[in-house]
């Protein structure tokens, strides 16, 4: 479907160790109105149009998307559900974006996302998109945590 799903995929372990080496600079998701607690992000480009953050400290993730969207994207960075972590049904912001999240941290159990009627479980390792601008909610319903690398891309 999309070229660039091969490249995040074939690179999955690199960005989790990027992952690995932030974790504990994670901050709360800004919207608190939209999910119960325990949603955490850690940006490496801002929201809406894409800047490079300073001292993001991930310099292979940011490489890579920079070389894969050489026209530019919109925000990028890592996304932690903790468990029983609840985002509830919402619709995203307006523009001309797709969302890709690649798995990097799958608890088995009940996590999941939903868009409209659809239903999308992660996979470590794997890549999935979504119309962020369509009604939809997430859930970690598991005793673990779920990461994934967050990007917004221009559709």
């Amino acid at each position: 479907m999309y070229e660039f799903i091969k490249a995040f995929e074939d690179s999955w372990e690199k960005i989790y160790e990027e992952y690995l080496g932030i974790k504990n600079n994670m901050k709360d998701w800004p919207e608190y109105n939209i999910y119960n607690n325990g949603w955490e992000v850690h940006g490496i480009f801002n929201w809406p149009n894409g800047e490079e953050k300073k001292n993001h400290n991930c310099p292979f993730t940011a490489n890579l998307i920079n070389e894969v969207f050489p026209n530019g994207h919109g925000t990028a960075g890592f996304s932690r559900l903790k468990p029983n972590t609840i985002i509830y049904p919402h619709f995203g912001h307006k523009g001309n974006f797709l969302r890709a999240h690649l798995g990097l941290e799958v608890p088995e159990g009940d996590c999941a996302l939903e868009v409209e009627d659809r239903t999308i479980i992660w996979e470590v390792g794997k890549m999935v998109i979504f119309d962020d601008r369509k009604i939809h909610n997430a859930w970690n319903r598991t005793n673990k945590e779920r990461v994934v690398l967050l990007l917004d891309f221009y559709e």
